[in-house]
């Protein structure tokens, strides 16, 4: 990939300095393990010989983008390392920056500045222990700054440095992935958007246009498909015979779909009316969910996430947060995803 940044690079730093300006809580970028903070090749250059730079320690690079999709990296571990990234670095000046490297900050063993690509921030390496609230203390930066520590994780691209806040091992970020180069050596960054729940279960938000209703029962009462389809005055129903557990017999287990203008309770008592009383009414509508879930360790994405058609108690309303299992299907070379309330029995059955 070739250096400097292109239109492709220059809004993947608006999108970074976007996130800056609305602090965004939760932000990262990925470093690449074997790269220059294992020390290794580690080629750091400070500007010229000045006396107010004498103890700048600079590393210097170009960035790129590396692609436009995101990855998905588990957290593997947490480091005693941190990123100060400086909110509006236009008004940091030389002094401001000789202040940074001379705080003298009681556990901070070395800082670093990276410089290069229009995105400039401080590593600060520490000996251990709570020391951002002696970070933020000694450091004053104009225009202020955000204070992120550096985690170990896991992509396709192998073993990474991640940069995010509050994160625990075993959690999963969906990061935005750029390479650095310098001296024709590359590294990799990526930048945290969010956090990735795991499933099988997630919690989601149910945007309500609701279109219709589902209707499951179970009965030992002699009904026949003729008398149902009479009675319900229509034949789009699936009626079959399953073991009663209770019994050790068998019952009929009859299912079917009507619209939202239906009257359910009318419903309710023309099935009664058959002897029909175990009856379980779902609603069909739609949800808001994360565009990517975590299931078994493996990434799955959720398609059109904004509006994704569910399955949902009766009782579910608009703005109500659920509790969903999600499933995709592939219908005439068309994949689409799907959610379905879950009920307590579906956890005890696990």
């Amino acid at each position: 990939m070739g250096k400097g940044r292109g239109r492709a690079g220059n809004r993947v730093f608006r999108f970074l300095n976007r996130y800056k300006k609305e602090m965004i809580i939760v932000v990262g970028f990925v470093m690449v393990l074997s790269s220059f903070y294992t020390g290794v090749d580690r080629e750091m250059t400070a500007p010229a010989e000045n006396e107010d730079t004498a103890n700048w320690v600079v590393v210097n690079y170009d960035s790129a983008v590396l692609g436009s999709q995101s990855t998905v990296v588990k957290v593997t571990g947490v480091t005693n390392e941190y990123k100060l990234w400086p909110n509006q670095m236009s008004r940091v000046d030389r002094k401001d920056i000789t202040d940074v490297f001379e705080s003298n900050v009681t556990g901070v063993r070395s800082i670093i500045l990276e410089a290069g690509g229009g995105s400039e921030m401080f590593h600060i390496a520490t000996d251990g222990g709570n020391v951002t609230d002696e970070i933020r203390k000694r450091i004053r930066l104009p225009g202020g700054y955000n204070l992120y520590r550096v985690y170990k994780g896991t992509s396709q691209y192998g073993s990474l440095d991640m940069v995010g806040e509050n994160l625990e091992v075993g959690d999963y970020v969906n990061l935005l992935l750029l390479q650095r180069t310098r001296n024709n050596k590359n590294e990799v960054l990526g930048f945290s958007q969010r956090k990735v729940p795991v499933g099988p279960y997630i919690n989601v938000t149910v945007i309500g246009d609701f279109d219709g209703y589902n209707f499951d029962a179970k009965t030992k009462a002699n009904v026949t498909r003729d008398r149902l389809a009479s009675v319900l005055n229509t034949t789009s129903f699936e009626m079959t015979t399953v073991n009663d557990t209770g019994s050790n017999g068998t019952a009929l287990d009859i299912e079917f779909n009507m619209p939202q203008s239906a009257d359910v309770n009318r419903i309710r008592s023309l099935l009664a009316g058959l002897g029909i009383d175990n009856v379980t009414v779902s609603r069909y509508g739609y949800i808001r969910a994360p565009p990517e879930m975590v299931v078994d360790d493996e990434p799955f994405q959720i398609l059109n996430p904004e509006h994704v058609h569910s399955v949902m108690k009766y009782e579910t309303k608009a703005n109500d947060t659920i509790s969903v299992r999600m499933y995709t299907i592939t219908v005439a070379n068309q994949t689409i995803s799907f959610a379905r309330e879950i009920l307590s029995t579906d956890i005890e059955a696990q």
